[in-house]
């Protein structure tokens, strides 16, 4: 019995899963969207040395940490049988965090820094597609919002 419920939970889920990939069947129609993105930066931390023009060593710059990638924006879908086109309008935003060492000064050498970025990205995508596979390619206009 248990078995059995399991079995149709798993079905369900398969069919609500399947369910995700509209399938269009007026080639004519454009689709309307909300998009949505995450992602991790996947970076070590890196340190620059930062010297005068003396060559003495003045600070040195840490990248400690890179936060996550959060976009949210919408986009437009359409076929022209094999090809289809795809616009996107995307808000992005994310963290860096630095450690600052000064080599001169006789307080707390140590400061931290924060850079936040916002961006907004418009993008043209166009590509062949078959059998439910998409190939595409197409520029990303990346510009810089606030610093």
């Amino acid at each position: 019995m248990r078995n059995r419920h399991l079995l149709v939970f798993v079905l369900l889920f398969g069919a609500i899963a399947l369910q995700a990939q509209l399938y269009i069947t007026d080639p004519n129609k454009v689709i309307f969207g909300l998009k949505l993105g995450y992602g991790e930066v996947l970076s070590r931390p890196e340190t620059t040395f930062v010297g005068n023009e003396n060559d003495f060593l003045i600070y040195e710059v840490s990248q400690e940490d890179s936060k996550s990638v959060t976009s949210i924006g919408m986009f437009a879908f359409r076929k022209f049988g094999y090809l289809w086109l795809e616009g996107d309008f995307l808000y992005n935003r994310y963290e860096n965090e630095y450690k600052v060492k000064s080599f001169f000064g006789k307080d707390d050498p140590t400061i931290f820094y924060k850079e936040t970025f916002h961006y907004i990205d418009f993008q043209v995508i166009s590509g062949i597609h078959a059998n439910n596979f998409r190939i595409g390619v197409g520029p990303v206009f990346h510009i810089l919002g606030d610093h």
